[in-house]
C-alpha cells in the first residue's frame, strides 16, 4: 500500500479504493512495454485478452450490467482486442458493441464494429465472427437511417450466413429478420410481411413460440402487419410479444420491453382506443424514463407515438409540449434528416394544425415534404403520404385547387406502391373528397366519398376513426347533392361520435359543428 500511495503523490497512478482498482499513467504503460520483448508483450496482451473476455458480462441487452461494459470498453482500444483470434475474446468485442448499440451510443458502436470487420476480414473474408460482426453494422446502420447501405449489407450478408450456416441456423434467421426491416424501410411493406410471415413460422418450428428471437420475429411481423392496414392482427401480436417479454423471468433487456410495450400502445391507438392508448403510452414512458433515461431512442419514440395519441384524444397542450420535446431531442441525437427526427417533426406539424396555428404547421410541412425525398426517395410511401399533410394546409389556407393537385399526385403514387386499399390511400381519398367539396364539385366528392366510405368501412369496421371521419364528410357532401339518406348518414356519425364528443376528442368537435374532418399521416415505425 504504501508502494501505491508513493505511486499515486507522484501522478503515476490514480488508485480507486471503493472499486480496488488502480489506473497507471500512459508513460509508465509505454515505459513497461518498452522494457518488454516482443514475445513478452504477446503473452502478456493475451493475458489482458482473456481477463477482459473472462469479466465481462454476457448479456449486452441488460441493462443491469451496462456499468460493467462501461468499465472495460476503455480498455478495448489499448489492449488491441482487435488483433485477437481468440474465440472468446471475439465474442467479448462483438457484445462491447451490442451494448453500446443498446445503450444508444451508436457513433462509437459503428466506429468500433468496422474496425473489427475490417481486421478479422483479412485472415478470412466470411469467417462466422465476420459475418455476425457484419449482422452488427447492419443494425446499427438501420438505427441510424441509413437505409440504403443497410439494404445492400442485409442482403449480402444474407447470402454469405446462408452458405456458411445453412438456412435453418440461428444467425440466418437472425440475418433474414433483418433483411425484413430493410423492406419496410425501402417501403417494400408487402414483401416484407410475406418474408416475416415465413420466418415467424420458421422460428416457432425451430426453437418454439416463446424463445427470444421468436418473439422477435413476431414484433417485426407486427409492423409489418400496421404497415399493410391489417391493425388488429397488430394488435393482438404486439400484445402478445409485450406480455411474453415482459415476464421477468425472460432474459430479455429494458430497451426490447419497452419497444414492445409501446407497440402495444401504438396499436391500441389505430384501433381508435384513443383513451386506453393514452394510458398505456404514459406507463411505457415512464417505464423508458426510469429504466433507460429520457433521452434513449426507444424512450423518444414511445415520447412521439404518446404525443400522437393526445392529439387524437385531444390533449392538445400536453401533445404539443411532448411533440415539441421529443423533436428537439431527436434532433440533438441524429441530426434533422434522420427518419425519426423527421417523423417527429411531421408530428408536431399535426399538432399545431389541430390547433388552428395554421401558418407555424405549414412552414413545417413544406419542409418535410422536402426532406423526405432525402431520406426515402420520391416515391416511397412515407414521401407520398407526406405530401398529403401539407394538401390538407394548402386547402385550410385557402388554396384549394393546390390542395387538389397535390392529393390527386399523392393518391396515384399510393396506388402504384401500396395499392387501392391501403389505408395510406384511403386516408388521401377523404382528403381528396375535401378538396373536391371545397372547389364545389359536390357530386364528384360524394362519389369519392361513397367509394372510399365502404373500402374503410370493410377494412376496419364502422366504428373506426377513419371510417367515421369520412362518413362525416359524406354525410355534408349528400346533403350539398341532395341526398336522401344525408341526415341518416349525420344522425348515425353524431350517434358513433357521441361518447367521443363528451371527451373532446377533435374529430368529434369538428363533427359537431359541420365542419369538414381531415385526415393526417403520422408514419409508422419500420
Amino acid at each position: 500500500m504504501n508502494t501505491v500511495k508513493e505511486l499515486s503523490r507522484y501522478a503515476l497512478i490514480r488508485s480507486d479504493p471503493e472499486s480496488r482498482t488502480i489506473q497507471v499513467h500512459r508513460l509508465i504503460q509505454a515505459l513497461l512495454r518498452n522494457d518488454l520483448d516482443e514475445k513478452r508483450q504477446g503473452e502478456l496482451r493475451r493475458e489482458v485478452h482473456q481477463l477482459l473476455a473472462g469479466s465481462a458480462p454476457k448479456t449486452p441487452d441488460d441493462n443491469s450490467k451496462w456499468r460493467d461494459f462501461a468499465d472495460l470498453v476503455p480498455h478495448v482500444g489499448p489492449s488491441e482486442v482487435v488483433g485477437s483470434a481468440d474465440p472468446e475474446v471475439r465474442e467479448f468485442a462483438l457484445n462491447v458493441v451490442r451494448y453500446l448499440y443498446a445503450s444508444a451510443n451508436y457513433k462509437s458502436a459503428l466506429e468500433l464494429i468496422e474496425v473489427f470487420i475490417d481486421e478479422w476480414s483479412k485472415t478470412e473474408e466470411n469467417h462466422p465472427h465476420v459475418l455476425r460482426a457484419r449482422r452488427h453494422q447492419a443494425n446499427i446502420l438501420r438505427r441510424m437511417g441509413e437505409y440504403d447501405k443497410v439494404y445492400e449489407l442485409d442482403r449480402d450478408t444474407l447470402e454469405k450466413v446462408r452458405t456458411e450456416f445453412g438456412p435453418e441456423h440461428q444467425e440466418t434467421l437472425i440475418a433474414t429478420n433483418g433483411l425484413g426491416g430493410s423492406l419496410r424501410a425501402r417501403g417494400e411493406f408487402r414483401a416484407a410481411l410475406e418474408l416475416d410471415e415465413e420466418l415467424v413460422r420458421t422460428h416457432e418450428r425451430l426453437l418454439g413460440e416463446d424463445n427470444v428471437l421468436t418473439l422477435r420475429a413476431k414484433n417485426s411481423l407486427a409492423l409489418d402487419y400496421a404497415l399493410n392496414s391489417k391493425y388488429r392482427q397488430a394488435r393482438r401480436l404486439h400484445t402478445e410479444v409485450y406480455l411474453a417479454q415482459s415476464e421477468a423471468t425472460n432474459p430479455t433487456g429494458f430497451e426490447i420491453v419497452l419497444l414492445s410495450w409501446n407497440s402495444m400502445a401504438r396499436s391500441v391507438r389505430l384501433t381508435s382506443d384513443l383513451e386506453e392508448a393514452c394510458d398505456t403510452g404514459e406507463a411505457a414512458l415512464a417505464f423508458g424514463v426510469q429504466k433507460l433515461s429520457k433521452d434513449h431512442w426507444a424512450t423518444l419514440i414511445t415520447a412521439k407515438d404518446l404525443s400522437i395519441a393526445q392529439r387524437r384524444a385531444g390533449a392538445l397542450d400536453e401533445a404539443l409540449d411532448n411533440a415539441h420535446d421529443t423533436h428537439t431531442r431527436l434532433t440533438r441525437l441524429f441530426g434533422t434528416t434522420h427518419p425519426d427526427t423527421v417523423a417527429a417533426a411531421v408530428n408536431v406539424s399535426n399538432v399545431l394544425r389541430v390547433r388552428g396555428e395554421l401558418a407555424d404547421a405549414f412552414e413545417l410541412a413544406a419542409e418535410m415534404t422536402r426532406t423526405y425525398p432525402l431520406v426515402f426517395g420520391n416515391d416511397h410511401p412515407f414521401t407520398l403520404a407526406c405530401q398529403s399533410n401539407l394538401a390538407i394546409l394548402h386547402r385550410l389556407l385557402g388554396n384549394p385547387e393546390l390542395a387538389r393537385t397535390v392529393n390527386e399526385g399523392s393518391r396515384r403514387g399510393l396506388i402504384n406502391r401500396l395499392g387501392p386499399a391501403h389505408h395510406y390511400v384511403l386516408s388521401c381519398s377523404v382528403n381528396l373528397q375535401s378538396d373536391l367539396a371545397a372547389l364545389g364539385e359536390f357530386e364528384q366528392a360524394r362519389q369519392l366519398g361513397e367509394q372510399t366510405y365502404v373500402q374503410l368501412a370493410d377494412k376496419f369496421g364502422h366504428d373506426h376513426f377513419l371510417t367515421i371521419s369520412c362518413a362525416a364528410n359524406l354525410a355534408l357532401d349528400r346533403a350539398a347533392v341532395g341526398a336522401p339518406d344525408a341526415e341518416e348518414l349525420r344522425l348515425d356519425t353524431a350517434e358513433r361520435y357521441r361518447e367521443r364528443l363528451d371527451l373532446g376528442q377533435p374529430d368529434a368537435v369538428t363533427a359537431a359543428s359541420g365542419t369538414r374532418i381531415d385526415c393526417d399521416f403520422d408514419p409508422l415505425p419500420i
